[in-house]
């Protein structure tokens, strides 16, 4: 595995056709770039300890978290774009990209305000656990 859970995620989104966002565009991970205004970035969270077996080199599937968070220049299209999100992601399984099989991805609360920027937009988010092994 050894890549960023955030940087796969983004990876997921992107893939759906059924979504309108576009990885480097409106999309990205670790951290809110100033432009574009509406954007959504997906954070790497503190999630539980990776299991650990007796063997330790068996010891592969991981317990994971994101933080998605969604600006927007209004309130409306904010919520809009992470409720399509948790749609999407709210129990995604079997789905494997960069070397890594998702087993489940799960909303673990709901949507959220973090706060208003400087420029007085939006930022909406919603948290997920994440489970996931090497392919």
């Amino acid at each position: 595995m050894g890549k960023s859970v955030a940087r796969d995620i983004v990876d997921i989104i992107n893939e759906n056709v059924n979504l309108p966002y576009i990885k480097g565009t409106d999309i990205f991970y670790a951290r809110m770039p100033t432009d574009p205004q509406d954007c959504i970035v997906i954070y790497d969270n503190a999630g539980p300890p990776p299991m650990l077996q007796y063997i330790k080199s068996r010891s592969t599937y991981e317990y994971a978290a994101v933080m998605v968070r969604v600006r927007n220049t209004n309130y409306d299209g904010a919520y809009e774009s992470i409720e399509a999100i948790r749609i999407y992601l709210h129990g995604l399984h079997g789905v494997e990209i960069n070397d890594s099989h998702y087993t489940l991805i799960q909303a673990v609360n709901a949507v959220g305000v973090l706060h208003f920027d400087e420029n007085d937009r939006p930022v909406l988010f919603q948290n997920f656990s994440i489970q996931r092994k090497p392919v």
